[in-house]
């Protein structure tokens, strides 16, 4: 009983690390089709070294980006702007990698 409890345990951490490899090669080659204009807006980022910033909420590049799920949009903003997060995923990816969106 013991055997199988720890076959099924061991199966399903294998599962879960190949979907999160996978997940973040993804993540990588789609960092890389980025247009000039989503890579100037994460490399503010960046450049500021924070994952927060305010961005107007008309702006159609950080609109972009969140439909993507690079940004998201958390907490109260005033008429005109909002604050705007990287995702973690992200942040990590752009920081290990600055050369894909340099």
């Amino acid at each position: 009983m013991l055997a199988i409890f720890i076959t099924a345990k061991f199966g399903t951490w294998l599962t879960n690390a190949m979907g999160r490899r996978r997940f973040k090669k993804a993540l990588h080659n789609h960092l890389k089709t980025l247009t000039i204009p989503e890579r100037a807006v994460l490399c503010s980022y960046l450049k500021r070294g924070t994952r927060t910033a305010e961005w107007p909420i008309d702006n159609s590049v950080v609109g972009a980006l969140i439909s993507r799920g690079i940004l998201y949009r958390d907490g109260m903003g005033d008429m005109r702007a909002f604050p705007t997060h990287v995702t973690e995923d992200v942040w990590s990816e752009i920081n290990k990698h600055p050369e894909l969106i340099v």
